[in-house]
């Protein structure tokens, strides 16, 4: 469902068309490539990424029992609403489909730089946001323990309200079993 390489090309061009040559750090607006999922193009550190949005029925595929399954593995037995969004991205130039979420496939080029990518990807979120007023909930999978932190950290600024869109911590994952960050809107 998720995948740098099905993505037409129509879609990639929305997302990065409108990205001068010389930007430092750039994101488009969301663009909706099927039903429940948008992108945004995210170019930062020389690096251009696609942030996927996600809602739970895409990333189940409909399989609603195969996603309760899942939140009662993984997060307090809390199934988001249907129309939540899982917050996902990759370096664009990513070809393998199932490595392309590995944090070792999209490595900043200066990895001191993540406080950067940090404040970019929280605009992008804030972009959506705004554009998706319906969603009530972001989901983020902290698969390294720089991602943990980072998504700790959006938490303040979100909670802020100082990106337009004001958000609260409903919960965190489980330091035994897993799970994600789920932001809420307020």
């Amino acid at each position: 469902m998720l995948s740098i390489t099905a993505l037409s090309n129509a879609s990639l061009e929305l997302a990065f068309g409108s990205r001068s040559a010389d930007a430092e750090a750039y994101h488009s607006p969301p663009v909706s490539v099927a039903p429940g999922v948008e992108i945004i193009g995210l170019h930062f550190d020389q690096v251009d990424f696609v942030i996927f949005f996600a809602s739970v029925e895409a990333m189940s595929d409909g399989d609603t029992p195969f996603a309760q399954m899942m939140a009662d593995g993984f997060n307090h037995r809390i199934l988001p609403p249907a129309t939540a969004r899982f917050v996902k991205f990759a370096r664009r130039d990513a070809t393998e489909d199932n490595t392309m979420f590995r944090q070792s496939a999209w490595q900043l080029r200066n990895p001191y730089r993540l406080r950067g990518f940090q404040d970019e990807l929280e605009f992008a979120l804030s972009d959506h946001a705004v554009a998706f007023p319906s969603v009530p909930e972001y989901l983020f999978t902290p698969t390294t323990d720089k991602l943990d932190r980072m998504y700790r950290r959006m938490s303040v600024n979100f909670a802020a309200g100082e990106l337009g869109v004001t958000f609260a911590l409903k919960y965190a994952p489980d330091s035994d079993t897993g799970g994600y960050y789920c932001y809420e809107r307020k």
